[in-house]
């Protein structure tokens, strides 16, 4: 469904734009607007379910949009927006068929409320149920995305080309292929989407769709973590000249840009060399890929380089490495192996020069350690999940920080200890720093131990996972702060480790099945029933 506000204050525009959730009502695109003539031409051409309309505008005002709207008869819905409680403005509205007035200022919780009545009325009004616009969109949303697998497949050389693939190309021709892989992937995700991977891409795609025009000469696909394909098409194969391709690199960098700007992403990102029929898709990503190999890992944001030449760093990890790291896994001594790993960092980061082809096979000879280190202890099978570095990881920090804790959690399986003492010191920090941004990778760090056996302790020694137990003992201070004190539910929040009161609101009331306010105001009638 779509929605159309219109209304001559940007703040106002913006107002009803960011407070409503959207998605909840169905609606998947929306209009915003200064003018009602804008507007009208928007209606015309959309069809929208519902439209947000403010009365006193220049030009053509609310009551001449309301009129035109209700003479064409449609079954968009209107919902009145007004600064003015005036009985010309209410009975203009109703002979539009207008769902709602709302009075200025704005309310959230108000203008949900009159959207959602005007969903249903345009239901109803449609002929549509609800179940009928789910399973309509679920089947557009399967299509979508068994033909963005089947493309992948196809430039990846799984699939042959043919028909079928052809016609998933609105062009004949690749200009070229970008691969673009993202640096701060898992830190982005977690930070600003709460985890949500579906939700991470939504912003991904949204953003590159703003930023890239026209989008019918452009194609994005996910490969996979963190890696994404940006195709440029074209109607003909003389796009190779140079001058013709440039602007297609200017556009890359502006994506790049955005994302930075945006939602904080950082990516390295290489080209194809060459323009093709789509028929060649999978030699132009291939090209890409290589290029992308080539990128320099240490690269600021804008001076991104690209080399065929590989540096001159030392060799990592050969025999003599090997012995002494083993000696060193073998001793327990924590420290030594961090201390040995991140030698190796500093040094190369001193260079100022890797590629990610080089650490590619850094993060290989890593890896070969450490499944030859669980060969020759015999680990069991449940003690090898999850031992190797993710082979597509670009930031030479972040390398670091997992070989160290790949490392100290083959340490700790090899010991067997049971390291009751220290966590029960580890539970005594969570206590007193609860309202501090905890993370595992903190406590690993504090405590000389790596998140992957935190994580599997916590839940072995305490019967919860880390996240539960220091949720728990929020949301048990919260509860305590909300029955004793008068503080603000926004301190409160703060007071226990929650920045965003929203999303403490959220968490609380998954907890407890109650609000914050409508927890106190609970507690208050108790006490006055008493």
């Amino acid at each position: 469904m779509k929605a159309v506000i219109v209304d001559d204050e940007q703040a106002v525009r913006d107002g009803i734009n960011l407070l409503i959730e959207w998605e909840k009502f169905g609606i998947t695109e929306r209009f915003v607007v200064g003018d009602a003539q804008t507007a009208l031409q928007i209606v015309s051409r959309e069809n929208p379910a519902v439209i947000f309309s403010d009365m006193r505008m220049p030009g053509v005002d609310g009551i001449e949009l309301l009129q035109r709207l209700r003479m064409t008869n449609r079954h968009t819905q209107v919902i009145v927006v007004s600064g003015f409680d005036e009985y010309s403005y209410m009975k203009a509205a109703i002979q539009a068929k207008g769902v709602d007035y709302i009075l200025k200022p704005l309310r959230k919780s108000e203008l949900e409320s009159s959207l959602g009545k005007a969903v249903k009325q345009w239901r109803e009004e449609q002929g549509l149920s609800y179940s009928a616009i789910d399973n309509l969109y679920k089947l557009k949303s399967a299509n979508t995305i068994l033909h963005e697998r089947k493309m992948v497949s196809f430039l990846q050389g799984e699939l042959s080309y043919s028909k079928q693939i052809k016609d998933l190309f609105p062009l004949p021709y690749i200009s070229d292929v970008c691969v673009l892989l993202i640096k701060n992937g898992q830190d982005i995700l977690r930070r600003r989407f709460d985890g949500d991977v579906s939700l991470m891409d939504f912003a991904i795609r949204n953003i590159v769709r703003d930023t890239v025009l026209p989008v019918h000469q452009m194609i994005l696909l996910r490969l996979k973590t963190d890696q994404w394909a940006m195709l440029s098409l074209s109607e003909s194969d003389v796009m190779h000249s140079a001058g013709i391709k440039e602007p297609n690199h200017k556009k890359i960098q502006s994506v790049v840009q955005s994302l930075r700007e945006t939602i904080e992403i950082e990516v390295l990102y290489g080209f194809s060399s060459s323009t093709a029929h789509v028929s060649q898709g999978a030699q132009l990503m291939r090209e890409a890929h290589r290029s992308l190999l080539a990128c320099n890992i240490f690269q600021t944001y804008g001076t991104q380089q690209h080399s065929s030449q590989t540096s001159k760093n030392e060799p990592f990890l050969l025999a003599a490495q090997f012995e002494r790291l083993s000696r060193m896994i073998e001793s327990g001594n924590k420290r030594e192996v961090s201390a040995f790993i991140h030698d190796f960092v500093q040094n190369n980061m001193r260079s100022g020069r890797m590629s990610l082809s080089e650490l590619q096979g850094y993060t290989l000879e890593a890896n070969l350690f450490l499944r030859r280190t669980a060969d020759q202890y015999q680990l069991q099978e449940t003690e090898r999940l999850d031992v190797e570095i993710p082979l597509w990881i670009s930031d030479l920090q972040k390398w670091e920080e997992w070989f160290i804790h790949k490392l100290w959690d083959l340490q700790e399986r090899l010991s067997g200890e049971e390291q009751g003492d220290l966590f029960e010191e580890i539970k005594k920090y969570i206590q007193t720093h609860y309202h501090k941004p905890l993370s595992l990778k903190e406590l690993a760090d504090r405590f000389y131990l790596s998140p992957p056996y935190i994580s599997r302790r916590f839940k072995e020694v305490y019967g919860s996972t880390f996240i539960q137990f220091i949720t728990e003992m929020r949301i048990m201070r919260a509860k305590s702060l909300l029955m004793h004190t008068s503080l603000p539910i926004v301190k409160i929040a703060q007071l226990v480790g929650y920045d965003d009161e929203a999303y403490f609101s959220k968490v609380f009331k998954k907890d407890s099945s109650l609000s914050p306010k409508q927890f106190r105001n609970l507690d208050k009638d108790k006490n006055v029933q008493v």
